[in-house]
């Protein structure tokens, strides 16, 4: 595979990551709360695709694809991050909001509909961002074919 150390880890764990999600809506599903599931997933995505959107326009250049996964993954396993503390034991409080607002995220108007609209929208920006980092094709130091 192409790319330095990090491009290549990044692309390691991505099935592992892959298997954890399933593993996490599978865990969900048995509570029979698959829709608490999809509000970590979709604010989870906001936040990183936010936090790529940054780094695209702080470096310059877009990250490779494993790593964008990689990063939203871990945005949403953060943020469930106080489901598990709860099923160990931990009571549920207002102090687990530090976890990418995971108890507040539930309460949002609309719920996972507006979470759906928020993560259109960073993907739109993040994309518009990427695109506009990059250049196009054909300055890509390859010649333009003629028509």
């Amino acid at each position: 595979m192409a790319g330095g150390p990090i491009a290549r880890s990044a692309a390691g764990i991505v099935p592992a990551l892959v298997a954890g999600e399933a593993l996490l809506l599978v865990w969900y599903g048995s509570r029979g709360e698959h829709s608490h599931w999809l509000t970590h997933l979709l604010a989870g995505t906001v936040v990183a695709l936010l936090a790529l959107t940054y780094w695209v326009q702080a470096r310059g250049r877009a990250p490779r694809p494993p790593a964008v996964v990689v990063v939203v993954v871990a945005a949403q396993l953060l943020g469930t991050t106080p489901d598990v503390l709860v099923e160990a034991g931990v009571r549920q409080g207002r102090w687990m909001d530090v976890f990418l607002g995971s108890v507040s995220a539930h309460y949002t108007p609309a719920g996972n509909l507006t979470w759906a609209a928020l993560t259109v929208a960073a993907a739109f920006t993040y994309a518009t961002v990427v695109r506009a980092v990059r250049p196009p094709p054909a300055s890509r130091g390859r010649r333009a074919r003629n028509p």
